[in-house]
């Protein structure tokens, strides 16, 4: 049974399944060079049926929403970018659009799936039985579901900006058994809460909040002007029961007069602080709450406030927390992987295979490297095919400092570079930090960068009582003392948290040889790791993507397969 989950919302996605298996995994950013795209997925579906498998030949379509409101609202209102529209068309369904976001929950009622199963079945011309609509919460509900212990217990808890009018839920989960406990409604929405407080700040919605959380930790929290921004913030939500609720909605224009109106005095970071504070506050108790109402202990988180690092290491750390998971890049690209193993539970009776690693993209063989190498010639680049050495002449150049990008293997699915499209350094030098932003990052001076780290090393750099396994970049550890000092360029500058990704042999045995090697030439079994992009731009997809980066910024190496490629110094 070949499965295709179509993610056509913001950070745009499919997920291509077979026989229970994920085959492929690709965001449309990455091919259409726009970050965060939003849209139908053209592209990425493209690649599938020109590569992977032929439209007739997939059993089901699986759309990661259900109700009418949410289509009307984010779907329907968006121009068909392969089809022209009249100014009277647009203005018709921008009116539509606001409508059904308003009046979400009615428009629902009225607006029947069967209609939304029609439209998407005439866009992908295929027939509506082929169809599937799933719950956008469920949808991230269940892009956990395949990776847990089938034998205990769970709890599910989903939280984001909102998606079919619920901005969070909590499920229980036993094997194949999947019972939703509670919703929260889109007016409650702790994502919309952290979304419009880093507008407020004068930073990007859905696209910046990881920098409101990287402030948090320079504030200090005895302050008046601290503790009156937190009483602020925090004041806007109470409990009623065990789910919390907001004072104010969400999604009303009332929320952003009253940031403008009680906020206009206080200080950027302190805001930030205590926007980050609510948040943990909020998702802590409520949680906590409901595993003394059911007496599960093990957890598993989803959606983009769980994108959150900071916020997930705050409940990972809660005494009565047991086994901990939060689904890797756990906002709206990943519910595709959850709408297949609805699908396949669903008709096929059993969850999909438990999700291992994130290289689920375009991968180039070496011979096609070596192909798209002959035309690269160029009087400032050198290039060298280093067939069967590549790991080790690029852990040398680590090694002396040099600052090195990877494009190699499978890509990563999802917002995290996981070693295969990364830019790569020596992590206990601080000026690498300074080198990398003037070279090609360009980030703000608080926000940190990330390491590598063997899976078998970890443990001598981060504190990690409960065992947990982070391979995925998916929460933050506090840090021993030879942590700070291997890793001073790879940790929080202040409070030396890392993000780490453990890096395991049997995933990525090139890379995990590349960070054993460089070990074995300093002593530190790790690198720094970020994405490979120029800034604004999402992670590199093509050999011409990695070039241009290298050509348009002052990096000085790429390592591409077997190539190495460095600029001639005049």
């Amino acid at each position: 049974m070949r499965i295709l989950g179509i993610n056509d919302g913001h950070n745009a996605s499919v997920c291509l399944t077979e026989n229970g298996v994920i085959k492929f995994a690709l965001s449309e950013e990455r091919p259409t060079r726009k970050k965060n795209y939003f849209g139908m997925p053209i592209k990425a579906i493209n690649h599938v049926y020109d590569n992977l498998a032929d439209k007739d030949s997939i059993d089901y379509f699986g759309i990661y929403r259900d109700h009418g409101g949410d289509f009307l609202a984010f779907r329907w209102a968006i121009p068909d970018p392969t089809k022209k529209m009249s100014f009277a068309g647009k203005a018709l369904r921008l009116v539509v659009s606001r409508v059904a976001t308003k009046y979400m929950e009615i428009v629902s009622l009225v607006v029947p799936k069967s209609l939304v199963r029609r439209h998407y079945a005439r866009y992908l011309k295929v027939p509506v039985e082929k169809v599937v609509l799933v719950n956008h919460h469920r949808s991230h509900a269940e892009s956990a579901v395949l990776s847990l212990d089938a034998s205990k217990e769970w709890l599910i808890f989903t939280v984001d900006a909102e998606g079919d009018s619920e901005s969070g839920t909590v499920h229980s989960v036993r094997g194949n058994n999947i019972l939703k406990l509670a919703s929260i409604k889109r007016r409650d929405s702790l994502g919309y809460f952290y979304t419009w407080i880093t507008e407020y700040l004068g930073m990007k919605p859905n696209e910046h909040e990881f920098k409101v959380m990287g402030l948090e930790p320079y504030v200090r929290k005895n302050t008046d002007q601290y503790l009156r921004a937190y009483k602020k913030l925090s004041g806007l939500f109470r409990f009623e029961g065990l789910n919390y609720v907001a004072n104010v909605s969400m999604v009303s224009r009332r929320y952003k007069k009253w940031l403008r109106s009680m906020l206009y005095k206080e200080r950027f970071d302190n805001i930030a602080a205590a926007a980050q504070k609510t948040l943990e506050e909020t998702v802590t108790k409520w949680i906590s709450g409901w595993i003394k109402q059911t007496g599960i202990h093990n957890l598993a988180l989803s959606g983009g406030t769980f994108m959150n690092v900071k916020a997930s290491q705050r409940i990972s750390a809660l005494h009565e927390v047991g086994d901990f998971y939060v689904v890797p890049s756990s906002g709206d690209e990943t519910t595709v992987i959850g709408v297949c193993n609805y699908i396949s539970r669903q008709k096929g009776g059993k969850n999909l295979n438990p999700l291992s690693d994130l290289y689920l993209g375009v991968e180039f063989a070496d011979e096609e490297l070596l192909e798209w190498a002959k035309n690269v010639g160029s009087v400032d680049l050198e290039v060298k095919n280093v067939a069967g050495d590549i790991e080790n002449a690029v852990a040398k150049l680590l090694s002396e400092g040099q600052i090195v990008a990877r494009f190699a293997g499978r890509e990563e699915f999802g917002a995290r570079a996981l070693g295969n499209r990364s830019i790569l350094a020596h992590p206990s030098n601080p000026e690498t930090i300074s080198q990398i932003n003037k070279m090609i990052k360009d980030r703000d001076f608080w926000m940190p960068f990330t390491p590598s780290i063997l899976a078998e090393e970890a443990h001598s750099y981060i504190q990690n009582p409960k065992g947990l396994n982070s391979p995925y970049m998916a929460m933050t550890f506090d840090t021993t003392e030879t942590g700070r000092e291997h890793f001073s360029a790879a940790i929080h500058p202040y409070d030396k948290t890392m993000r780490i990704q453990m890096v395991d042999s049997g995933w990525n045995p090139a890379y995990h040889k590349l960070i054993r090697l460089f070990g074995e030439k300093t002593g530190i079994y790790g690198l720094l790791n970020t994405s490979f992009n120029l800034h604004g731009e999402p992670n590199v997809h093509t050999p011409n993507d990695a070039l241009r980066t290298l050509t348009s910024s002052g990096l000085n190496h790429l390592a591409i397969g077997p190539i190495l490629i460095s600029k001639i110094k005049s």
